[in-house]
């Protein structure tokens, strides 16, 4: 006999709530997450953030950056197969 995990016998609301989500990750049709808000750069954990998440089976994790502190430290996250998403900004409309 087979024994299959649902959202309820997991203890879960019918809608996943985002904490449970980030625990349960194999809920989700594609386990995606992104780091954004803030410059998630500056937070020192980032890389621990980053581990945990592919441990816990997101399949795609972005980084949203204003790329002003990408350095040579980050080239950790290529090991991780994170993907860096920015934008550039300009007072200049030609410059856009």
């Amino acid at each position: 006999m087979r024994s299959v995990a649902t959202a309820k016998t997991l203890g879960l609301s019918v809608k996943p709530t985002f904490l449970q989500k980030s625990k349960y990750p194999h809920l989700l049709d594609d386990p995606q997450v992104q780091f954004i808000g803030g410059e998630p750069t500056l937070f020192k954990d980032l890389l621990f953030l980053v581990e945990k998440n592919r441990e816990l089976g997101y399949n795609f994790i972005e980084l949203y950056t204003n790329a002003t502190l990408l350095t040579e430290e980050l080239n950790e996250l290529m090991a991780y197969n994170v993907h860096i998403a920015t934008s550039f900004y300009s007072y200049n409309p030609e410059h856009c």
